[in-house]
């Protein structure tokens, strides 16, 4: 009978790391793997003086499928706005309210983007060097 028992235990265990069946006090709730994923996925933004875009000229950013916002996390406080093409189209270009963004502090400047939508962020001071992150 101990045997059985034994047995029965480390099958379950077996099971357990072959990922067959997973406790439920360590599943973790849909809506919080996008925000992880998508803020991890972030990529450096460096905007030198004398340029008002981030990124510079004719260049953009794309959304990707890890994000359905655009949120930036400037290193020091900034004040910006974002820009992007609707439909693709660089005749239409839309361009949000200008934010004031805390530095170290990631703030959400659009929602509900699909994928690989080409934005920029554009800068009310052009003379000064800005950094930060972008997710998107």
């Amino acid at each position: 009978m101990r045997t059985k028992k034994r047995l029965a235990l480390v099958t379950g265990l077996i099971a357990l790391g072959a990922g067959l069946i997973t406790p439920a006090a360590v599943a973790t709730p849909e809506h919080r793997a996008p925000a992880a994923s998508c803020l991890g996925g972030a990529w450096k933004y460096d905007k030198a003086p004398g340029e008002i875009d981030a990124p510079p000229g004719a260049a953009y950013y794309r959304t990707t499928n890890r994000c359905a916002d655009i949120q930036v996390k400037p290193s020091n406080g900034t004040v910006l706005k974002l820009c992007y093409l609707k439909n693709h189209d660089q005749n239409q270009v839309v361009c949000k309210g200008e934010v004031n963004v805390p530095g170290g502090s990631w703030k959400i400047l659009g929602t509900d983007f699909k994928d690989g939508v080409e934005f920029w962020l554009r800068f009310s001071n052009a003379g000064a060097h800005k950094t930060g992150l972008v997710a998107a």
